[in-house]
Order: structure tokens, then C-alpha cells, then sequence
């Protein structure tokens, strides 16, 4: 929450990604669990076997994985090929160099040319892959820590559990984002003091316990005691170690600069199109640096 020195605001929460995946479904397939040795072709594998007709009606109506057009969806499969989304300075586009190329064609991949996912209008009553992963329609979603209130409060229960994402077959290595939500004071508020103990709280251990009480062990707690605590780590199965030990192989998104929403806006928009079969991912890619490069260059 520091820049240049300076604290900006005190961590509510922090999020890493990782991979859920639907016991149940997994089951009846007959399919392995995800396991730590994973690679993309494990995935790409068992997303073929548990992309199926499961009620016979002569379509497919279960995909074995949920491709979704976010940033921090795809981008640790670029960190865990060796590549890059931006330089380490945020002034150079690197998404279409070899590396990273080769993450993103097998991340749409699995979209476009294996057709495990759900293609554009396949579930219009589904607004996106969250949607996708509570309703049984896909069998493995990538997803934060966020996401355990809303599998533990659905109506429709069934069997989850979490993996590590998985290993890029040609590094070994795997990799995955982490956000950082904050709670701050506006800079013309009139009860700044008053704001400032009440932060205090909401940081604090007790404030800490307090917000996991109410909304369920959702994002990581920045204060350990919590976060390690029985109720955070149980929260719904016995996920949240895992959920941690994440941390161990996450940094910082590509989109912690000045004016990152106008770059973000560009990606997201041009790999829009691949998701949609407009455009295939390599012209996306030259296009995304092509337009994203005077951005960065104008960034502060």
C-alpha cells in the first residue's frame, strides 16, 4: 500500500489464483484429481474427458474448463512459461514475444481449437465463468480466494475443492497473480481522524475477525493470526492452506502503474475478439503491443 515511501492505505485483503475444481463431476467422468505435478497437458487432458453430453441430448452441455478473458486468469500462465506481460518498468509491451505467446495461444487454446470451454452464447442465461463453475457447467475454473462464499452459500451444493494452477510442461514452473485490496481515507473527508481509528479497527486483529464473521473466509487476511486460523483455513473443505502456500509463487499484476486501466482496456477488448473467433491470437497480440506501447510510453 506504499509508493514512492509513502503509505497510500492499510491491506484489507489480499487474493492469489488458483484452480477450483468439481468433485462431483471429476467423479462421473471418471476423471483423476488435479495434483500438484499438473502441467497444461494434464489439463488440457482431463478437460477433454470431462467436456461431454452428461444428459443425452445429442450437444454438449459440461466443459471440462472455463476459459475467461481476465488478466488475472491468463497471466500467470505467461509467468509460468518464463515470459511477460509488460517490462519490469511498465514502458515495454512483451505479450506477443515467443514465451508469452506460446501461454496465451494455449490458454484461448483450450477455447478455440479444443473446444473445452464454453464458446460465446453457448450459456446466455450465464453471465461468465463464476456462473459457469457454480451451475455445473464446467468441471475446473480459475479462480481467488473470493470465490469460496459464493460455492459455500450456493444453493446448489456439490463437491469443490482447490489445486495449484498448473505447471508449464517446458519450465516446470507455475505461477499465479496477487491483488491487494485497501482501505483508505478520501482526501477531503472532515472526520479523517475519526476514519483513521476506525481503519485501525478494520486492519486490527478483532476487525479482522469481525469482517470474517459477516462475509465468510472470502481473500486472504493480511493479519496471520486470522488467516490461520481454523475457521479461514476450513472455511467450506479444508482448502485454505493451499490457498496460502500459493502465495509462495505470486506477484504483483501487470496493471500496478499509473493509467493500467487504459492498457487492461486494450488488452481485454482485442482478446475479446479470439474468445469471439473474430481474430486469431497471434494477430491479437501484435495488435494488443501496437496499441498498448504509446500508453506505457505516456505513463508516468
Amino acid at each position: 500500500m506504499k509508493y514512492n515511501g509513502k503509505t497510500y492505505g492499510l491491506p484489507r485483503d489480499l487474493s492469489d489464483v488458483m484452480l477450483y475444481y468439481n468433485k462431483d463431476l471429476f467423479d462421473a467422468a471418471g476423471v483423476a484429481y488435479p495434483n500438484d505435478n499438473w502441467t497444461w497437458d494434464d489439463l488440457r487432458d482431463a478437460a477433454k474427458k470431462l467436456t461431454r453430453d452428461k444428459n443425452g441430448s445429442g450437444t454438449v452441455n459440461q466443459w471440462g474448463f472455463g476459459v475467461g478473458n481476465y488478466t488475472w486468469a491468463w497471466t500467470g500462465f505467461i509467468w509460468g512459461n518464463g515470459g511477460d506481460v509488460l517490462s519490469a518498468d511498465r514502458k515495454q509491451c512483451l505479450i506477443d514475444q515467443p514465451k508469452s505467446a506460446e501461454a496465451m495461444k494455449y490458454y484461448f487454446g483450450l477455447l478455440t481449437d479444443d473446444k473445452v470451454s464454453p464458446p460465446p452464447g453457448a450459456l446466455p442465461e450465464q453471465a461468465s465463468v463464476l456462473d459457469y463453475f457454480t451451475t455445473q457447467s464446467i468441471a475446473m475454473g480459475l479462480y481467488g480466494p473470493w470465490f469460496r462464499p459464493v460455492l459455500v452459500n450456493n444453493a446448489t451444493q456439490f463437491n469443490w475443492d482447490v489445486a495449484q494452477p498448473p505447471k508449464a510442461p517446458g519450465t516446470g514452473q507455475r505461477a499465479s497473480v496477487i491483488y491487494t485490496d485497501e482501505w483508505g481515507i478520501y482526501s477531503q473527508s472532515k472526520v479523517a481522524k475519526e476514519t483513521w481509528e476506525f481503519m485501525k479497527f478494520l486492519t486490527g486483529p478483532a476487525g479482522q475477525t469481525r469482517w470474517t464473521e459477516l462475509i465468510g473466509a472470502r481473500s486472504i487476511s493480511p493479519i496471520k493470526q486470522v488467516a490461520q486460523s481454523d475457521k479461514w483455513l476450513h472455511y467450506g473443505n479444508s482448502s485454505g492452506q493451499l490457498i496460502l502456500d500459493t502465495l509462495a509463487y505470486s506477484k504483483a499484476p501487470p496493471v500496478n502503474f499509473g493509467n493500467a486501466n487504459e492498457a487492461e482496456t486494450v488488452w481485454t477488448d482485442e482478446l475479446g475478439l479470439v474468445v469471439a473467433g473474430q481474430e486469431p491470437i497471434d494477430v491479437a497480440l501484435k495488435n494488443v503491443c501496437a496499441k498498448v506501447t504509446p500508453i506505457l510510453q505516456q505513463s508516468p
